[in-house]
């Protein structure tokens, strides 16, 4: 008998590379999370910073044109801060679409993997009854017929 060939794997294959294209697509997507967060963490330190020397600027003389300054530039990171935190919201929600959508591409896969498991048992239960049909039809053959059929 022939040997066992899934005839969707070609399919099987291709599942396999949308998988895998996903997966670099979700670490695309995390790697971007984590340097918008990086980011992130580098405008609130900077603005901590800032702030301390913001406080400072109330004590001794008063330089109003600093303080006007300073004032502009903390709320000039306070944007900033503002407007990383939404692109960070967007970056998550990317990170979420992209884990998805490899949830969705593994399941695909598995689907083909199973029924290829399922039609492979099938192939080794029909080639398992075949052999033994062989078997049962040489056993049920007269003993004088055997051994003609082993003699030169």
């Amino acid at each position: 008998m022939k040997r066992f060939r899934f005839r969707l794997e070609k399919i099987l294959r291709y599942k396999n590379q949308v998988e895998e294209r996903k997966r670099q697509i979700l670490s695309e997507r995390n790697n971007e999370l984590k340097t918008e967060k990086t980011h992130l963490n580098g405008l609130i330190d900077r603005d901590a910073s800032y702030r301390d020397r913001y406080s400072s600027l109330f004590k001794g003389k008063l330089n109003i044109l600093v303080l006007m300054f300073s004032r502009r530039y903390l709320d000039k990171l306070y944007r900033d801060i503002a407007k990383q935190k939404d692109r960070v919201k967007k970056s998550k929600n990317k990170v979420d679409d992209a884990k998805h959508q490899l949830h969705a591409a593994m399941r695909d896969r598995k689907k083909y993997e199973k029924l290829k498991e399922r039609r492979r048992l099938e192939y080794e239960y029909e080639t398992g009854r075949e052999d033994q049909k062989e078997l049962d039809e040489i056993a049920s053959r007269p003993r004088t017929q055997i051994s003609m059929d082993i003699a030169p």
